[in-house]
């Protein structure tokens, strides 16, 4: 449905010619009823890609959808099939805008709704999220945290979108309300048949949500791959220290409790080389000096690392490793 395929961004500044790449030769696939989870530290540069897709800012390679080029799509064309959820539902809300105005204005802008039509549709999505159908007159400032946010999906879904961009959606909420609003999303995915492309620095948000994950280091993706793959067979060093803090407590050995990521600070990136090198135990010289080219070290599993093996490898490695485990 959606593909991305060699995307960069980058800000550049007036002074002196300065600019910052936010992604670098990014490429996944998104496809119907899928959850593409984008996990990263602060500046990997999720929001960018998320803010490329729906053409917030300018970048560069392919962004398709239904085989066709994102910016050959009308602006209104373009927001019916894809929606944006923010990270902070207060700032996201017009506060002088009462919830009806707020789900109905796209209605009005981009499927000519009127009146009577945006009632029974305001309606019919609120029941969807949870909220009152007798507060659709109320303002913002009168919800709480998590029913700002289930308002702020109810907009996004409003206009029967294929795909919603969930940028960071929970990271302002308190742990319980999360759980409520993670099964909301999957109960939503269900009902409408959507795509998600799920931004978080979170690994128990992109377990819980996720198909498929894509690491970010930096720009790049340095890993990807399906859910469960990905997190049993990690392979490159960065995947590795992130899943490293896991604490297994379920059958699929599987769960995340807690995670410790990087200090943006500390991981550098040497002239042309990999982001993780000075922080990398494994790395080797031609680390420092050039990117490694992605390989394929399962199915539908891709690595952004010299010192990954072959898919062939890979699994004749998995095949010695289980052998190992079951005699021990």
């Amino acid at each position: 449905m959606l593909k991305i395929s060699g995307l960069d961004v980058v800000y550049k500044s007036r002074l002196k010619g300065l600019k910052t790449v936010a992604a670098e030769g990014v490429s996944f696939n998104v496809y119907k009823n899928e959850t593409v989870g984008l996990i990263g530290e602060s500046g990997a540069g999720k929001s960018s890609i998320a803010n490329a897709i729906i053409g917030l800012v300018e970048g560069e390679g392919d962004v398709l959808l239904h085989g066709k080029e994102i910016n050959a799509y009308s602006p209104l064309d373009r927001y019916k099939k894809i929606q944006y959820i923010f990270q902070d539902p207060t700032s996201s809300l017009d506060p002088r805008y009462s919830v009806f105005k707020s789900i109905s204005e796209p209605l009005i802008n981009l499927l000519e709704y009127d009146r009577t039509q945006c009632d029974a549709r305001v309606r019919e999505l609120l029941d969807a999220v949870g909220i009152p159908t007798s507060k659709m007159h109320n303002l913002p400032h009168e919800f709480s945290g998590g029913q700002k946010q289930r308002i702020a999906i109810a907009r996004a879904l409003a206009v029967n979108p294929e795909i919603i961009l969930a940028d960071e959606p929970l990271s302002s909420l308190d742990i319980s309300v999360q759980a409520q609003i993670i099964h909301l999303f999957q109960d939503l995915q269900k009902k409408f048949s959507l795509s998600f492309v799920f931004i978080s620095h979170d690994l128990n948000v992109i377990w819980y949500l996720s198909d498929y994950i894509v690491v970010l280091l930096g720009g790049a993706i340095v890993e990807k791959a399906p859910k469960k793959e990905l997190f049993q067979h990690p392979v490159h060093p960065y995947t590795k220290e992130l899943l490293s803090t896991v604490i297994a407590n379920d059958k699929e050995n599987s769960t995340v409790k807690k995670q410790a990521f990087f200090d943006s600070s500390d991981i550098q990136n040497p002239e042309g080389g990999c982001h993780f090198y000075t922080k990398c135990n494994i790395a080797q010289k031609e680390c420092m000096n050039s990117k490694p080219q992605s390989k394929k070290v399962g199915p539908d599993h891709w690595v952004t690392c010299y010192s990954a093996k072959t898919q062939e490898n890979c699994l004749t490695q998995r095949r010695e490793d289980a052998k190992a485990q079951r005699k021990s």
